[in-house]
Order: C-alpha cells, then sequence, then structure tokens
C-alpha cells in the first residue's frame, strides 16, 4: 500500500484488543505479519461501522484504504505527528517503520 496520506493506522499483533473487540482478527493469519487497518475514515464514519469492528467482520466504505495484513509499514510524516503504542503517545517528525519482532511463547508455571 502507497498512499499519499492517512488520518489513522492500526496495526496488531492480536487478535482481541479486550472485551471480546475484535478489530484485527487476521493477526495471526501469517507468521511474520500484523493485521493493519488504514484509512481516512472521521469517528462519525466509523459509528456505524462499530458492530462490524467488535465482531472481527470486515466492511467496506470509501475512506478505508487498506484492511488486510502486512510486513512492514513505513510512516513518513508530514509535521509533527503523535502516534501511540501500548497507551503511550509519543511524538515525532521522523519516519516511523513499524514490523514484527520474534514469536514469545508464555509458559504457565
Amino acid at each position: 500500500m502507497e498512499t499519499d496520506t492517512c488520518m489513522y493506522l492500526l496495526g496488531c499483533t492480536i487478535r482481541e484488543l479486550g472485551l471480546g473487540f475484535t478489530p484485527t482478527p487476521r493477526a495471526y493469519e501469517k507468521p511474520g505479519c500484523f493485521h493493519l487497518l488504514a484509512g481516512n475514515m472521521l469517528p462519525a464514519d466509523l459509528v456505524p461501522k462499530i458492530p462490524a469492528l467488535w465482531m472481527g467482520r470486515t466492511f467496506n466504505h470509501p475512506k478505508m484504504i487498506y484492511n488486510g495484513i502486512a510486513s512492514t509499514v513505513s510512516i513518513a510524516p508530514l509535521d509533527a505527528m503523535s502516534w501511540m503504542i501500548d497507551g503511550d503517545v509519543y511524538t515525532t517528525r521522523e519516519p516511523l517503520t513499524f514490523s514484527v519482532g520474534p514469536t514469545v511463547s508464555v509458559i504457565r508455571p
């Protein structure tokens, strides 16, 4: 995907974000990749799509630029850009590149 501008990007390596909210159901589809949503939808555009997002269903919208799996995403901000990871907000003017790291296995004692 290459585009001039995006209002938002959501990239996840997990399907469910909690309480059944599953906006990225394809997160485990391909090893080394993550599910990416990118577009220019306004909050008002998303309101009617909340049930589909919640249940992990694909939906169409003219302002949805990409909804699929990706291995690497690079963002070149036009100006100072805020971005968030795990609830922490950062600001940058430098390009950002996102990709998946190694798989971690969690073993219960």
